[in-house]
């Protein structure tokens, strides 16, 4: 009691980023970068998903009948950080990339069941990136040098991407 604190400085910058139109492009047409990662990627930016939800998503729950899927945890046996089950409309290139990998996945291991699982069958460790992040971006020509922002792109910048994407009309209608 009675003690002030310093106070903050404050933050003057932004921490993320998002792929611009033609980044994303690059990132998803990139051919040294294993069609299986493609495809999660884009998944992942068609989505929005957290990094949890991509690893822990099952396959019962892609409800492709009502072009949906089920978010039920966000990371082994727990729930979502907002700690509710939402659905998550699939449409574009998310709904691309899952028909394109399905047929894939029935050619592995997947004793979990899970839509996202390691080569092995395995789960994807929290906090996990996929294997060749960094690669794959070189590859595809997205160096922070060369970005609008001079920012890396972290994983997690998938969601942004999805969101900026979405209110700036990107994808269309």
């Amino acid at each position: 009691a009675g003690v002030r604190l310093p106070r903050s400085p404050g933050v003057t910058h932004e921490p993320w980023t998002y792929l611009l139109p033609d980044e994303q492009r690059a990132l998803l047409g990139c051919m040294t970068i294993p069609a299986r990662d493609r495809l999660l990627i884009a998944f992942a930016l068609g989505t929005g998903l957290r990094q949890g939800e991509l690893w822990n998503l099952r396959c019962v729950d892609l409800r492709r009948d009502i072009q949906k899927i089920v978010i039920r945890y966000g990371s082994k046996g727990k729930a979502t950080k907002g700690g509710r089950v939402r659905r998550v409309p699939l449409f574009g290139i998310a709904a691309d990339a899952l028909e394109a990998w399905l047929p894939l996945l029935e050619q592995q291991p997947n004793p979990l069941g899970l839509v996202w699982p390691l080569p092995s069958g395995a789960r994807r460790q929290k906090g996990k990136l996929p294997r060749h992040w960094r690669t794959h971006l070189r590859a595809a020509g997205i160096a922070a040098e060369r970005r609008h922002d001079g920012r890396d792109v972290r994983w997690h910048d998938l969601r942004h991407t999805c969101a900026s994407s979405l209110v700036a009309g990107w994808w269309g209608r």
